[in-house]
């Protein structure tokens, strides 16, 4: 047997990961142009995509099956519908909607077994759900931003919690006859997020007008103060002019 110590497997450099794009503090975070139920749904369709088991497969957006048999396999993700009440009790501070969307996944295969087609369909299953959500930065609710791929979710968008999913098993068929029998299993998840409307403040508070107004009966007695106050415009402002 050998005395030489123990050393690990050399491993190949790993290449330079994609710096994340500076941001301007000062600035305002943008607003999103889409809803975070459409953001979501782009990034958990693109971090299934990209798991083995989906490799080949047709993405789709839509729930309806497509009737041409070479597209098939298919994985497709799709908005379903949404419920949005108060978040608390009304005239408390800004806006804010408890909001549970909910986002639909389809998984269909052609099979001549249905045995088989039934394990296959089991197998997609388990292999979307730990693309989902055992992805640290897909179900981050703080950051979303993946330095691997140099991106995060579409706006930044994040949820807290599921408050309920269910799966289906969906037979159907496809082709110009619908002669061919086409396994389609069905996954439907509700998010939940509360989802806030806050003011957005257009303007730069430059002064402020102070004084005091003290009333009787010691208005005779006190000094009231007038003290004016002005502020600068942030300096990138001032630069541009």
């Amino acid at each position: 047997m050998s005395s030489a110590p123990w050393r690990p497997p050399s491993r190949e450099p790993e290449p330079p990961r994609p710096s994340r794009p500076p941001r301007d503090a000062r600035e305002p975070e943008p607003r999103p142009i889409h809803t975070y139920a459409w953001s979501l749904r782009e990034a958990m369709l693109g971090a299934a995509s990209r798991a083995p088991f989906f490799q080949g497969f047709t993405l789709k957006r839509t729930r309806e099956l497509p009737n041409e048999v070479e597209v098939f396999p298919i994985l497709a993700a799709y908005l379903i519908d949404g419920a949005l009440g108060p978040e608390s009790t009304g005239n408390h501070g800004e806006l804010v909607f408890a909001t549970t969307p909910r986002i639909g996944f389809s998984i269909g295969i052609i099979n001549n077994d249905p045995d088989a087609m039934d394990t296959i369909l089991d197998e997609g299953l388990m292999a979307l759900m730990n693309a989902l959500w055992t992805n640290p930065y897909v179900t981050n609710m703080i950051d979303t931003y993946d330095p691997i791929r140099g991106e995060g979710n579409p706006d930044n968008a994040r949820f807290e919690s599921i408050p309920r999913h269910l799966w289906r098993h969906q037979p159907a068929t496809v082709g110009a006859k619908s002669e061919t029998p086409v396994g389609q299993l069905v996954y439907e998840v509700s998010l939940f997020w509360r989802w806030a409307f806050g003011p957005r403040i257009e303007d730069d508070l430059l002064e402020i007008d102070f004084r005091t107004a003290m009333g009787w009966p010691h208005h005779d007695q006190v000094q009231q103060v007038h003290m004016p106050m002005k502020f600068m415009r942030p300096k990138k402002e001032t630069e541009n002019g």
